[in-house]
């Protein structure tokens, strides 16, 4: 069956067939966008160095290399941290801190957040290593 005959049958079945008219759906927010969500959401992405707890240097606490840390800012959704936390989220780029001092350290991460945060870039992962056979012992977790 060649193409001009297909189009023709096609045609003949469409003959009575009438096109539908196009429905007009009103767009809806489902939430409203409040100031206080915005500020929220500047602070957020905002790093500062006025904050004096800062990535301080100063009165850094000791841990054990098996001791869980965890902080989750207000707003945060528990979904979200408990997916964030169990990994379920791709890592998108990564920061390895193994052999550095505290300073280094400190100054490589300040860098990465705000060269992640211009490339819009939402989930890291920064490895600080154990500090088990390290002497003095690790500081950084």
């Amino acid at each position: 069956m060649s193409d001009n005959n297909e189009l023709d049958l096609f045609r003949e079945m469409m003959a009575d067939v009438s096109p539908l008219e196009q429905d007009q759906v009103a767009i809806t927010q489902k939430y409203q966008i409040t100031e206080t969500h915005l500020v929220r959401q500047i602070a957020a992405q905002t790093l500062t160095e006025s904050d004096p707890e800062y990535l301080s240097l100063d009165n850094v606490i000791m841990r054990k290399p098996e001791d869980i840390i965890e902080f989750k800012r207000d707003g945060v959704q528990e979904g979200v941290f408990k997916k964030l936390r169990l990994g379920k989220y791709e890592i998108q780029a990564r920061l390895d801190l193994h052999r550095k001092t505290l300073k280094q350290a400190r100054d490589e991460i300040l860098q990465f957040l705000k060269q992640c945060q211009g490339m819009d870039i939402r989930t890291v992962i920064i490895i600080h290593g154990k500090g088990e056979r390290s002497d003095p012992p690790a500081m950084m977790k």
